[in-house]
């Protein structure tokens, strides 16, 4: 397993500075090697100065957990409350599944209408929201 870095540095300030874990899949030159993330979905061609070796102790379950907060794709587990501001539309605080409160992080209405379970369940409890 191997981790890799952004070609440029991190895409945000908060994003880690490796990300993976991945697999060797083969090794194109003495200097490249193709790399596949865990569900075999993305395949890069990278520079091996970009890779480290990585042993991890965990089941593979738990590191496509870890790969997937690396894509940026984490899961909401609810809708928590909402807020309008002065100048902004109105945004919605969520619950990030697997994560503290305090990890609780406010999201568009653009984002939040893709939200359809989570975002009924948070009308269910809020129903003068739906008249505004």
């Amino acid at each position: 397993m191997v981790l890799v870095t952004f070609p440029e540095g991190p895409p945000t300030k908060q994003s880690p500075r490796w990300k993976g874990p991945w697999k060797i899949s083969k090794i194109v030159s003495p200097w490249r090697s193709e790399i596949v993330n865990l569900d075999g979905h993305d395949a890069e061609i990278v520079g091996n100065d970009r890779l480290r070796t990585v042993v991890l102790r965990e089941q593979e379950g738990e590191l496509l957990k870890v790969q997937s907060r690396d894509n940026d794709e984490w899961e909401v587990d609810r809708i928590v409350s909402h807020m309008y501001g002065s100048k902004k539309p109105i945004r919605f605080k969520v619950k990030w599944k697997g994560f503290e409160d305090k990890e609780n992080s406010y999201i568009t209405w653009k984002e939040a209408k893709k939200l359809s379970e989570a975002m009924e369940d948070y009308l269910r409890r809020n129903p003068n929201l739906k008249k505004k």
